[in-house]
């Protein structure tokens, strides 16, 4: 399924910093005219680029646009080429932004994806025509989120890093964890405890107690993915929800 209102950058990830350095510079009310004086880069190189600096967050505005808070925090760390606050503000920008993480977790379904597969699902997944311009932002894409550490080249992958990734991904990543934590179930006559960490529903039949063990796979595509936490959090809650005790009469 494709973003309707999500705009690509259409520069290499280069050219984007020149351009976030350079509404850092201004820090004030600017137009393209402003932005290439301090760049050196053509006016409309920067008026094409500032939907996507728009919707990261980066700058605000209508047709005279400032540097955001969190735009003015990346913009200091380019230019004083700090590394790790780079990776930082990258890192919350991204995962600040909804697109982003849906191309996330589409690379950690796959579990990789090659780079000409990955451009050609971003430009697709934000309704972007295949043209030079939007591939090129695509790629400026795929840079941003390696500048972010959240995406990495591993045997000729790019592998999603999502340990910081929140909502769906967190909560998609960990749901094996989420089944196997629970305590096991200990025989109320036997008095030894079962060291399995899976899940252990105890059932009594005739007061004999027997205890089941569900080993649960889930397998989602991307545009499920939304809908998938909720329900596997209801299926938690139901499957692990403590029944009253019977008393010896038989009496709730």
């Amino acid at each position: 399924m494709t973003e309707e209102s999500f705009r690509l950058p259409q520069s290499s990830y280069g050219e984007l910093v020149k351009i976030i350095k350079g509404y850092g510079a201004h820090n004030a009310e600017a137009v393209p005219d402003d932005i290439s004086k301090v760049t050196g880069l053509h006016p409309t190189i920067v008026s094409r680029n500032n939907a996507f600096l728009v919707g990261i967050n980066i700058v605000q505005g209508g047709k005279k646009k400032t540097i955001t808070d969190r735009g003015l925090s990346l913009a200091r760390a380019l230019e004083h080429d700090m590394p790790h606050e780079i990776t930082k503000h990258w890192k919350e920008i991204v995962l600040g932004n909804d697109f982003l993480n849906k191309v996330l977790v589409a690379v950690r379904i796959r579990k990789g994806m090659d780079t000409g597969t990955l451009l050609s699902h971003i430009a697709y997944s934000a309704g972007q025509p295949k043209s030079a311009g939007i591939m090129a932002g695509a790629a400026a894409m795929i840079d941003i989120l390696r500048a972010a550490a959240l995406l990495k080249e591993e045997d000729g992958k790019l592998i999603a890093m999502v340990e910081d990734v929140t909502s769906a991904i967190t909560e998609t990543s960990s749901i094996e964890e989420q089944f196997t934590s629970k305590t096991s179930v200990q025989p109320s006559q036997s008095g030894v405890k079962d060291s399995s960490q899976n899940l252990l529903l105890p059932l009594s039949t005739a007061n004999i107690p027997v205890t089941i063990q569900l080993h649960i796979q889930v397998q989602c595509s991307a545009d499920d993915i939304g809908n998938l936490a909720p329900k596997l959090r209801s299926l938690i809650k139901e499957l692990t929800k403590e029944e009253p005790q019977a008393t010896q009469n038989g009496e709730a």
